[in-house]
Protein backbone atom coordinates (compact mmCIF):
# COMPACT_ATOMS: atom_id res chain seq x y z
CA UNK A 1 0.00 0.00 0.00
CA UNK A 2 1.36 3.67 -0.47
CA UNK A 3 0.32 6.65 0.66
CA UNK A 4 -1.35 7.23 -3.41
CA UNK A 5 -3.90 4.85 -2.16
CA UNK A 6 -3.40 5.37 1.80
CA UNK A 7 -5.14 2.27 2.28
CA UNK A 8 -8.08 1.99 -0.09
CA UNK A 9 -9.88 3.07 3.42
CA UNK A 10 -9.27 6.77 2.28
CA UNK A 11 -10.44 8.28 -0.70
CA UNK A 12 -9.12 11.59 0.33
CA UNK A 13 -5.56 13.07 -0.31
CA UNK A 14 -3.35 12.02 2.23
CA UNK A 15 -2.90 14.62 5.78
CA UNK A 16 -0.63 17.64 5.58
CA UNK A 17 1.52 15.42 8.25
CA UNK A 18 3.06 12.71 5.28
CA UNK A 19 4.79 15.51 3.27
CA UNK A 20 8.04 15.16 5.43
CA UNK A 21 7.91 11.41 5.63
CA UNK A 22 7.13 11.09 1.88
CA UNK A 23 10.49 13.69 1.50
CA UNK A 24 11.87 10.82 4.15
CA UNK A 25 11.12 8.00 2.07
CA UNK A 26 12.62 8.86 -1.35
CA UNK A 27 10.48 6.24 -2.60
CA UNK A 28 12.25 3.84 -0.11
CA UNK A 29 9.97 1.37 1.93
CA UNK A 30 9.47 2.32 5.13
CA UNK A 31 7.70 0.72 8.38
CA UNK A 32 4.96 1.73 10.23
CA UNK A 33 7.65 2.30 13.41
CA UNK A 34 9.48 4.95 11.29
CA UNK A 35 6.20 7.05 10.88
CA UNK A 36 5.16 9.63 14.07
CA UNK A 37 2.86 7.26 16.48
CA UNK A 38 -0.05 10.37 15.69
CA UNK A 39 -0.05 9.14 11.79
CA UNK A 40 -0.09 5.15 12.48
CA UNK A 41 -3.70 5.52 12.73
CA UNK A 42 -4.20 6.89 9.41
CA UNK A 43 -2.35 4.67 7.70
CA UNK A 44 -4.53 1.76 9.32
CA UNK A 45 -7.68 3.50 9.77
CA UNK A 46 -10.56 1.22 8.09
CA UNK A 47 -7.33 -1.71 7.29
CA UNK A 48 -7.03 -4.92 9.04
CA UNK A 49 -4.61 -7.73 8.62
CA UNK A 50 -6.19 -11.20 9.02
CA UNK A 51 -4.27 -14.83 9.58
CA UNK A 52 -2.84 -15.28 6.58
CA UNK A 53 -1.55 -11.69 5.92
CA UNK A 54 -4.42 -10.30 3.57
CA UNK A 55 -5.35 -6.82 3.61
CA UNK A 56 -8.83 -6.21 4.14
CA UNK A 57 -10.21 -2.91 4.04
CA UNK A 58 -13.29 -0.95 4.55
CA UNK A 59 -14.70 1.13 1.88
CA UNK A 60 -17.96 2.57 0.35
CA UNK A 61 -20.22 0.65 -1.36
CA UNK A 62 -19.38 2.43 -4.60
CA UNK A 63 -15.70 1.18 -4.47
CA UNK A 64 -16.98 -2.15 -5.40
CA UNK A 65 -18.50 -0.46 -8.41
CA UNK A 66 -15.42 0.80 -9.55
CA UNK A 67 -15.16 -2.21 -12.75
CA UNK A 68 -19.08 -1.78 -13.44
CA UNK A 69 -18.26 2.44 -13.48
CA UNK A 70 -15.37 1.91 -15.56
CA UNK A 71 -17.68 -0.20 -18.58
CA UNK A 72 -20.31 2.89 -17.93
CA UNK A 73 -17.27 5.36 -18.97
CA UNK A 74 -16.22 3.02 -22.21
CA UNK A 75 -20.14 3.29 -23.10
CA UNK A 76 -19.93 6.54 -23.30
CA UNK A 77 -16.18 7.86 -23.97
CA UNK A 78 -14.32 7.66 -27.35
CA UNK A 79 -12.02 4.33 -26.39
CA UNK A 80 -9.48 2.00 -27.73
CA UNK A 81 -11.97 -0.91 -29.22
CA UNK A 82 -11.95 -4.46 -27.81
CA UNK A 83 -9.51 -7.11 -29.37
CA UNK A 84 -7.86 -10.12 -28.71
CA UNK A 85 -4.13 -9.04 -27.91
CA UNK A 86 -2.95 -12.77 -27.05
CA UNK A 87 -4.61 -16.15 -26.63
CA UNK A 88 -5.44 -15.32 -23.29
CA UNK A 89 -6.40 -11.81 -22.99
CA UNK A 90 -9.37 -9.88 -24.99
CA UNK A 91 -9.12 -5.91 -24.29
CA UNK A 92 -12.74 -4.70 -23.60
CA UNK A 93 -11.72 -1.44 -23.68
CA UNK A 94 -9.13 1.46 -22.78
CA UNK A 95 -8.78 4.28 -21.38
CA UNK A 96 -6.39 6.86 -21.01
CA UNK A 97 -6.24 9.18 -18.08
CA UNK A 98 -3.48 11.17 -18.99
CA UNK A 99 -0.14 10.67 -21.25
CA UNK A 100 1.49 9.10 -18.08
CA UNK A 101 -1.69 6.86 -16.99
CA UNK A 102 -4.08 4.10 -18.51
CA UNK A 103 -6.52 1.99 -17.45
CA UNK A 104 -7.81 -0.98 -19.21
CA UNK A 105 -10.36 -3.58 -19.15
CA UNK A 106 -9.59 -7.19 -19.85
CA UNK A 107 -11.47 -10.59 -19.90
CA UNK A 108 -9.33 -13.66 -19.19
CA UNK A 109 -10.88 -15.94 -21.57
CA UNK A 110 -10.11 -18.98 -20.23
CA UNK A 111 -10.82 -17.91 -16.75
CA UNK A 112 -14.16 -16.05 -17.81
CA UNK A 113 -13.14 -13.24 -15.80
CA UNK A 114 -12.51 -9.67 -16.20
CA UNK A 115 -9.58 -7.61 -14.09
CA UNK A 116 -9.02 -3.83 -14.38
CA UNK A 117 -5.78 -2.72 -15.11
CA UNK A 118 -4.21 0.63 -14.48
CA UNK A 119 -0.41 1.01 -15.13
CA UNK A 120 1.06 4.81 -14.24
CA UNK A 121 4.63 6.18 -14.43
CA UNK A 122 4.48 8.72 -11.80
CA UNK A 123 8.41 9.60 -12.59
CA UNK A 124 7.30 11.45 -15.64
CA UNK A 125 4.37 13.06 -13.41
CA UNK A 126 7.13 13.78 -10.75
CA UNK A 127 5.20 11.98 -8.26
CA UNK A 128 6.71 10.11 -5.19
CA UNK A 129 5.37 6.95 -3.71
CA UNK A 130 5.64 6.05 -0.01
CA UNK A 131 5.49 1.90 0.43
CA UNK A 132 4.59 1.00 4.08
CA UNK A 133 6.63 -2.38 4.41
CA UNK A 134 4.08 -3.76 7.16
CA UNK A 135 1.69 -3.86 4.18
CA UNK A 136 3.98 -5.59 1.16
CA UNK A 137 2.58 -9.14 1.67
CA UNK A 138 2.28 -10.75 -1.89
CA UNK A 139 5.31 -11.65 -4.45
CA UNK A 140 4.66 -9.90 -7.94
CA UNK A 141 7.46 -11.54 -10.88
CA UNK A 142 10.03 -11.13 -7.53
CA UNK A 143 8.77 -8.05 -6.67
CA UNK A 144 7.05 -7.17 -3.67
CA UNK A 145 3.55 -5.51 -3.21
CA UNK A 146 0.41 -5.31 -1.68
CA UNK A 147 -2.63 -7.81 -2.24
CA UNK A 148 -5.97 -6.55 -0.23
CA UNK A 149 -9.72 -6.85 -0.85
CA UNK A 150 -12.02 -4.53 -0.35
CA UNK A 151 -15.70 -4.84 1.35
CA UNK A 152 -18.43 -2.57 2.51
CA UNK A 153 -20.86 -3.27 4.98
CA UNK A 154 -23.65 -2.34 2.52
CA UNK A 155 -23.07 -4.95 0.36
CA UNK A 156 -22.13 -7.84 2.57
CA UNK A 157 -21.68 -10.45 -0.19
CA UNK A 158 -19.44 -8.77 -2.63
CA UNK A 159 -15.35 -7.99 -2.63
CA UNK A 160 -12.78 -6.31 -4.72
CA UNK A 161 -9.41 -7.44 -4.93
CA UNK A 162 -6.59 -5.22 -5.31
CA UNK A 163 -3.29 -5.67 -6.06
CA UNK A 164 -0.55 -2.79 -6.47
CA UNK A 165 3.25 -2.88 -6.66
CA UNK A 166 6.26 -0.67 -8.20
CA UNK A 167 8.18 -1.76 -11.38
CA UNK A 168 10.65 0.67 -11.93
CA UNK A 169 8.92 3.85 -12.85
CA UNK A 170 5.35 2.24 -12.84
CA UNK A 171 2.93 1.61 -10.65
CA UNK A 172 0.91 -1.18 -11.31
CA UNK A 173 -3.21 -1.31 -9.62
CA UNK A 174 -4.62 -4.40 -10.68
CA UNK A 175 -9.06 -4.81 -9.43
CA UNK A 176 -10.97 -8.14 -9.61
CA UNK A 177 -14.53 -8.74 -8.51
CA UNK A 178 -14.96 -11.56 -6.25
CA UNK A 179 -18.00 -13.21 -4.17
CA UNK A 180 -17.97 -13.43 -0.25
CA UNK A 181 -18.91 -16.97 1.04
CA UNK A 182 -21.01 -17.13 3.87
CA UNK A 183 -18.02 -16.81 5.93
CA UNK A 184 -16.97 -13.71 5.14
CA UNK A 185 -13.99 -15.00 3.31
CA UNK A 186 -13.98 -14.50 -0.99
CA UNK A 187 -14.70 -16.91 -3.26
CA UNK A 188 -11.54 -16.90 -4.78
CA UNK A 189 -8.06 -18.40 -3.47
CA UNK A 190 -5.36 -15.96 -3.20
CA UNK A 191 -2.99 -18.34 -5.48
CA UNK A 192 -5.72 -17.92 -8.27
CA UNK A 193 -6.06 -13.91 -7.96
CA UNK A 194 -2.31 -13.72 -8.13
CA UNK A 195 -2.30 -15.66 -11.43
CA UNK A 196 -5.15 -13.59 -12.40
CA UNK A 197 -3.07 -10.70 -11.83
CA UNK A 198 0.13 -11.08 -13.19
CA UNK A 199 -1.84 -12.76 -16.35
CA UNK A 200 -2.92 -9.33 -16.69
CA UNK A 201 0.08 -7.05 -16.16
CA UNK A 202 1.61 -8.65 -18.69
CA UNK A 203 -0.66 -8.90 -21.31
CA UNK A 204 -0.10 -7.59 -24.82
CA UNK A 205 -3.27 -5.86 -24.76
CA UNK A 206 -1.53 -3.15 -22.26
CA UNK A 207 0.76 -2.05 -24.85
Amino acid sequence: MSLTLLGQANAESPPAEFRDLIEFSKNRSVTIKEIDEKLAPIVWRDTTKDADGLLIVQRKPEFLKIIDEFRQRLAITNHSPGDICDVRTRRIGRLDESINRKSVLLELIEHRTQALVTVWNFQLDGAKIVLFSDFLNSNFDGIRGTLSIAIAKEVPHQTIWKATWIERELQYEVYIHDALATDGRPIMAKADVLEFTMLSARSKCLD
